[in-house]
């Protein structure tokens, strides 16, 4: 399985909990977590912002393991900024890393998973993509392009038996308390990304699942 932007976020905890229950895991964006996990697991660099790039990475890691049965997206760039300040620089960034780089690693993946017929997809977003906070219209705006991404592709990608979900979690260290009295943990958000990547959620495709306790149902 291969996990993008495995060096932010909560894509490092995701990579370790695979290669942990036993998968091979690629990583992408984090040389220093690939050693550290030892095994089967190995780098995979590429700029996540160049399809070409993106496509030749997931042709190598298909090579090397000869399946591709998972993929998580985890490349979350978070800027805030009122609207006054916002330059287009800033926009198109915050498009480019959170919304293009995920498209071009799925679009790369689904090659091979319409190949084989079989594949599991998981976009970690966030949650400002339903609950922005104040002076977070560029982030927000990719996230939810993500959320409307996801829901879209799973429309596509069912009839070949190739799942696709979001998981949306309030942002690491969080300071805010939520209904459950805590900040989310990182194994929270890895927990799920596991499950949804599973054959036991095989029946599961098109949702957004918050991983805030409770704190979007207080909106």
């Amino acid at each position: 399985m291969l996990v993008t932007g495995a060096g932010r976020g909560y894509g490092g905890a995701i990579a370790r909990l695979f290669a942990e229950r036993g998968a091979t895991v690629a990583v992408h964006d984090a040389p220093g977590l690939a050693e550290q996990l030892g095994g089967s697991c190995f780098a995979a660099p590429a700029d996540p912002r160049d399809a070409l790039a993106m496509q030749r990475m997931v042709d190598e890691v298909y090579r090397r393991t000869g399946r591709l049965d998972a993929l998580v997206t985890s490349a979350e760039l978070e800027r805030d900024g009122a609207l006054l300040g916002v330059a287009p620089h800033d926009w198109l960034n915050a498009f480019d890393t959170n919304v293009h780089s995920a498209f071009y690693a799925i679009q790369a993946a689904a090659k091979y998973m319409l190949l084989d017929r079989r594949g599991r997809i998981v976009a970690v977003t966030g949650l400002a993509g339903a609950y922005p906070g104040r002076a977070q219209a560029a982030f927000a705006a990719s996230l939810g392009a993500l959320h409307a991404m996801t829901r879209g592709l799973a429309i596509e990608l069912a009839p070949k038996q190739i799942g696709i979900n979001a998981v949306a979690p309030a942002p690491p260290g969080q300071t805010r308390l939520d209904s459950l009295q805590r900040a989310v943990r990182p194994e929270d958000v890895a927990e799920l990304a596991y499950f949804l990547a599973s054959e036991q959620a095989s029946y599961i495709t098109g949702e957004v699942f918050f991983v805030d306790g409770g704190l979007g149902g207080r909106h």
